[in-house]
């Protein structure tokens, strides 16, 4: 990570706006960072740390503690950072919890922590403004930003503080850190996820596979168990047992389904035969039912004929209801008329009360009275300070005015400035336009460069490719032409040979016996050549074939002399293309940018006239001045109404003093003298409406008395017509025999009289009918035995239930026995593949078990690779701790023999003058310096070297150099700036003379009561 601009507003110390460019910075490799104690340097790297990780340089530094206590409340604390890693660029800003002015209401409200990170790769850091930050990453994302930027850096908060920034007075932390501690850290700087996952892998699969295994066990031995047998042998011979008792019980079983089939037999053949007997029994039974009913219907027949006689009586009964329904409605009037009485009643007390209670309200009255001269009293007083009210109010209305003016004026002189700042905007917007111009007019140049390059290079490309098809057909041409030639050089030669045959057996025609060969000149021909068939035409074959051979040759030496001219030509090519410079990027790509250039520059639309908007800046600047001259004249007529207002004020409050200050307006004053007269006059007319209410119940009393009075006498007369009737009833009642209750009983059965004349016909016919039925029924069984049934039924149930026992008993015997024979063949396959798995899992549990410290080290592996690595930080320490100690000290991992003995990261120096480590502890302050910013200066090479995606391009020194001596300090100085020259910037925060004259360049720090202000060092 390489910072190119850190922007703190309100931060720390620094009270406005302050930018440290670290460009010249960088560019030296080698800084410092000057000023006074508390002036503000420690706080440049609490802004980085802030920036990128939301935290302070110091751990326990509360971020709430970096608002600056010299800033105005509307200023907002922020901190933007541009920063570099690799050939990437990022602007991060942030923007921490803290309370501002609220908008409405005064007071304050709480802000949100906020950060915003974007890319600005390829942006110039000039045309970097708070408009321009880049290609958005994450917006006013806390979360999001975090993550990206330690994912992009591959290290923290906690250690950027131990190997990027080392902070004042600590920076020796990690040396002295105990082991876990220091594990612990380097576990986050080296990435050793690959040992730990594989580990932990190996570890969980031995630990599942092992746990596994034990529940097929414990499944394996609870199956057998549960069949209450130890071993698969007694599970084999409890088998067998329940084969032996299937059979036993499937025999029993087939006897018993015998016996039950014989007894349902005989039962069927009983049942058919009692079917006679059964209709006997039947008809008795009807008949005795009959007989049974008989009294009953004797009994209806009596009711029957005294329900007639009732029947005659309905006249003179329905004369003594009409009587009584009279009787009732005059009671029910005298209970309304006695209602109505005692409601009148009820009014009549009621209103009495209320007289009495109105009548009591004397002294209320005599009060409203009383308020109500004093009211006109203060109506007078507020009518004598009239001339007060109207100088107050128009002292308040040229106040009032005044403010108004004021108010305008400020908006006008905001207004002003806002355009001043606009302006002063547009001046950086088109100086920022038109060096970007310049810059894509550049980068237009070089792409149109390299695009004519890389046409120029793809069509040397074509050509040689075009070169290399025509050599590669030629050499195929040639290929054939070789082959053909080669098989006309055979055909050629075995002409050659068959004719040459051929003339020997002409000349062996003409051979004779003690005549000397022509060729040979031998008188003696044991074999002489014999001709065939074939030796016809060879003379002709053998022209065709010297022919085809003079053919194939001229091909041959035509494809020979092509294949020749084309590798001339991909040579000759080869060369064209290899003088040419290799594009680095597809041509389409740099075409595709090129033409982004050309989007970018009509964007643009031509370079911006800087003189114009300078011009219009000024002119801004001078109608701000003017505005601000006339808003502080307006505030100062503010004050002087202000002023003015208030005596008049004044003056009035002290002419109404003993008006209640909520009746000093004459409407208020108006309103209560009407509200007191209102509550008067209301009390006054209450007690005129309780008299009248009293007067108007006392006559409705007496109405109502009267009106009890006449219903009571309708209601004797009712009575009397009642008793009359009930007499005639009962003579009536006496001359049939019957009693008033009788008669009340046979009212219900006049109704029933039809219904029950029906029923006794029905009766009668029955009881002949059923007399009959027996009759039959006897004469069909007069000579017949009834079987008996019961015992039989008793016989089947019996016989029955056997066999289904039996059945039962031997399905039950059979499957158990078919199950235990299954579960026998489950049980010692499952036991095979158990005993397979086990042998399989040992080399799996030995290796997690060694894997994760089971072993003679007690080391788990991730353990072994991260102290692995830090005995390399310890010898890239020593590459800076020896110089800086004149060869005394290096420094040497100690094995640690406490606890269970794991490797340990303990960290002692060895000492050549005595020849034996020592503890750290035990060094000078200055020796501790030196050994703490080797092993820093170590740890950040392994680091950048072991993790490919962290870069330490920059690291961070904050003091410890006040307990060196000059010559410890030479050194500890030439080791940084040796570490310089490795392509590495180092920043210092310092003090002491000496360093500020060895490194002149960096940053001074100004400290003032107002707060601190940076400036820049030139070497």
């Amino acid at each position: 990570m390489k910072p190119l601009r850190l922007t703190m507003q309100a931060f720390g110390p620094y009270a406005m706006r302050e930018v440290v460019d670290f460009t010249d910075a960088m560019r030296s490799g080698l800084f410092g960072i000057y000023g006074p104690t508390g002036a503000g340097k420690s706080s440049i790297f609490s802004g980085i740390s802030f920036a990128l990780f939301g935290e302070a340089a110091k751990d326990e530094q509360a971020v709430a503690s970096l608002r600056s206590d010299h800033s105005a409340a509307d200023m907002l604390t922020e901190v933007e950072l541009i920063f570099e890693v690799g050939q990437r660029r990022f602007c991060v800003r942030r923007q921490p919890e803290q309370m501002r002015p609220a908008q409405r209401g005064g007071g304050e409200t709480k802000h949100g922590h906020t950060a915003s990170l974007f890319e600005a790769t390829g942006v110039a850091l000039d045309a970097i403004t708070q408009d321009n930050p880049g290609k958005v990453i994450a917006e006013k994302k806390v979360g999001e930003v975090g993550a990206y930027i330690q994912d992009l850096l591959g290290y923290g908060a906690a250690q950027f503080r131990q190997i990027v920034l080392l902070p004042q007075g600590r920076f020796e932390k990690f040396l002295l850190a105990r082991t876990d501690e220091r594990l612990a850290i380097l576990r986050e700087l080296f990435d050793v996820s690959l040992y730990r996952n594989l580990a932990l892998h190996l570890k969980e699969k031995a630990r599942d596979e092992k746990a596994a295994i034990t529940r097929l066990l414990d499944v394996h031995r609870d199956v057998i168990s549960r069949e209450g047998c130890s071993t698969l042998d007694e599970l084999a011979d409890a088998t067998q047992a329940a084969d032996a008792k299937a059979q036993v019980c499937e025999s029993e079983a087939k006897e018993a389904e015998q016996a039950a089939q014989a007894c349902a037999q005989a039962l069927v053949e009983a049942r058919q035969a009692d079917k006679d007997f059964v209709e006997l029994d039947a008809a008795k039974s009807a008949q005795a039912d009959l007989s049974a009913k008989a009294p009953a219907f004797e009994v209806m027949k009596r009711l029957m004929d005294e329900a007639a006689l009732a029947q005659g009586l309905a006249d003179v009964d329905a004369a003594v209801a009409e009587c009584l329904a009279r009787v009732s409605k005059a009671e029910q009037n005298k209970a309304s008329a006695a209602a109505k009485q005692q409601t009148a009643n009820d009014a009549h007390q009621t209103a009495t009360v209320a007289l009495v209670t109105q009548q009591g309200r004397a002294d209320e009255r005599k009060a409203l009275e009383a308020r109500d001269g004093q009211l006109r009293q203060w109506q007078e007083a507020l009518a004598g300070a009239a001339g007060l009210a109207s100088a107050r109010e128009t002292s308040a209305a040229a106040h009032s005015a005044a403010v108004s003016a004021y108010n305008s004026a400020h908006i006008l002189f905001e207004q002003a400035r806002a355009k001043r700042d606009m302006c002063a905007n547009g001046v950086t917007q088109a100086r920022d336009i038109n060096a970007r111009i310049t810059a894509c007019t550049a980068r237009g140049g070089a792409l149109t460069t390299e695009r004519d390059q890389a046409r120029s290079y793809n069509a040397a490309q074509r050509a040689l490719d075009e070169a290399q098809g025509i050599r590669a057909r030629d050499q195929s041409s040639c290929e054939a032409a070789e082959e053909r030639h080669g098989h006309a050089a055979s055909a050629y030669e075995e002409a050659e040979q068959r004719l040459s045959a051929a003339q020997a057996v002409h000349l062996a025609e003409k051979l004779a016996n003690g005549e000397p060969c022509p060729v040979c000149g031998s008188t003696e021909h044991p074999s002489p050549a014999q001709g065939d068939a074939s030796s016809q035409n060879l003379d002709q074959r053998f022209r065709t074939a010297k022919a085809t051979l003079g053919a194939a040759r001229t091909e041959l030496a035509a494809a020979q002399n092509g294949l020749a001219a084309s590798l001339a030509t991909v040579t000759e090519r080869s060369n064209s293309l290899a003088a040419l410079p290799a594009p680095t990027r597809p041509l389409a790509e740099i075409e595709a940018d090129l033409q982004s250039v050309r989007t970018d520059l009509e964007k643009f639309g031509g370079p911006r006239d800087e003189a114009a908007v300078v011009n219009a800046f000024h002119l801004a600047e001078e109608a701000l001045a003017t505005a601000q001259n006339d808003a502080e004249a307006k505030r100062s007529a503010q004050e002087k109404a202000s002023i003015e207002n208030a005596a008049a004020a004044a003056r009035y409050d002290a002419a109404i003093q003993h008006v209640p200050e909520n009746l000093r307006n004459t409407t208020a004053l108006g309103d209560a003298i009407t509200l007191n007269e209102r509550t008067l006059a209301a009390l006054i007319a209450a007690l005129d409406k309780a008299i009248a209410a009293e007067r108007s119940a006392a006559e409705m009393l007496a109405a109502q008395d009267a009106e009890l009075r006449g219903v009571e006498a309708a209601l004797g007369a009712a009575q009397h017509q009642h008793a009359a009737a009930t007499s005639t009833f009962n003579d009536r009642l006496d001359a049939v025999g019957l009693t008033p209750e009788r008669y009340t009983a046979l009212k219900a059965e006049i109704a029933r009289i039809p219904e029950h004349r029906a029923a006794l016909d029905t009766f009668n016919q029955d009881s002949i009918g059923a007399a009959s039925r027996v009759a039959l029924a006897e004469a069909r069984i007069a000579e017949l035995a009834r079987p008996d049934i019961v015992a039989l039924d008793a016989r089947h149930a019996e016989t029955s239930s056997r066999r289904e026992q039996a059945h039962g008993a031997a399905s039950t015997a059979r499957v158990q026995a078919t199950r235990l024979a299954a579960l026998i063949v489950q049980l010692k396959a499952e036991r095979e593949a158990i005993t397979a798995r086990e042998a399989a899992y040992g080399p799996l549990g030995a290796v997690a078990e060694a894997l994760n410290g089971s072993n003679a080290a007690k080391t788990d592996i991730e353990a072994f690779a991260i102290t692995a690595m830090f005995d390399r930080v310890l010898d890239a320490a020593n590459l800076r701790l020896k110089p800086m100690s004149a060869g005394r000290y290096t420094l040497q991992r100690e094995q640690e023999s406490r606890g269970n003995a794991k490797r340990g990261l303990g960290v002692a120096a060895f000492d050549i003058h005595t020849g034996r480590p020592r503890a750290i502890s035990t060094l000078s302050g200055g020796e501790t310096f030196q050994a703490a910013l080797s092993l820093a200066l170590g740890l950040s090479d392994v680091v950048e070297s072991l993790s490919g995606g962290i870069r330490l391009d920059t690291i961070f020194i904050d003091e410890g150099f006040g307990s060196l001596d000059t010559e410890t300090l030479d050194q500890a100085l030439q080791t940084l700036q040796d570490l310089v020259g490795q392509s590495r910037t180092v920043g210092l925060i310092s003090h002491i003379d000496l360093v500020q004259q060895v490194i002149p360049n960096g940053f001074s720090i100004e400290k003032s009561v107002n707060g601190s202000t940076i400036k820049k060092r030139a070497a």
